[in-house]
């Protein structure tokens, strides 16, 4: 795998895992990265990946979300997948994908690296709804985590709003 790769995939597991110590201080890394088994087959691991990862280490690249979704993730209701958006520098995002029982794709909503872990797991305890994942999201801009006010370093905040 390319060290560039590495670098994304070391980046999400480390902004997500922060992510969830900011709400949970002490979360533990929960992510898995699916991996390609000899044969090329995928293989998702029944433990979460950590960093730092190996440059032996060879996650699983799909044809499509809805490759991943039918083919690749198991039998997960809901999944992150990094793509050519999450791989820009400045990005760090990921695709967050609710997957049908039967692998077709009934939502995606593009989230922060730093929300992933957090959402996937309050997904899993139902204490979040997808849909209200991506109405927030499209409020922030389009991403869920990034506000679309948010201020640049050394500026003020923005204005605090009471009421809805």
């Amino acid at each position: 795998m390319s060290p560039f790769c590495l670098k994304v995939l070391s980046r999400l597991l480390t902004d997500a895992l922060a992510g969830s110590n900011d709400l949970a201080p002490g979360s533990e890394p929960e992510l898995a990265i699916v991996e390609i088994q000899d044969g090329g087959t995928s293989r998702v691991p029944s433990h979460a990946t950590t960093t730092p990862l190996e440059e032996s280490f060879r996650a699983f690249v799909a044809a499509s979300v809805d490759d991943a979704a039918k083919y690749h993730v198991g039998g997960a209701s809901y999944f992150a997948l990094l793509d050519e958006q999450s791989s820009a520098e400045e990005e760090k995002t990921v695709l967050l994908v609710s997957r049908c029982p039967d692998g077709t794709i009934e939502g995606t909503a593009r989230v922060t690296f730093e929300s992933a872990q957090f959402l996937l797991t309050s997904l899993a305890v139902a204490s979040i709804g997808f849909t209200e994942i991506q109405s927030i999201g499209a409020s922030q801009g389009g991403v869920y985590g990034r506000s679309k006010e948010a201020p640049k370093k050394g500026e003020p905040g923005p204005r605090k709003r009471l009421g809805g």
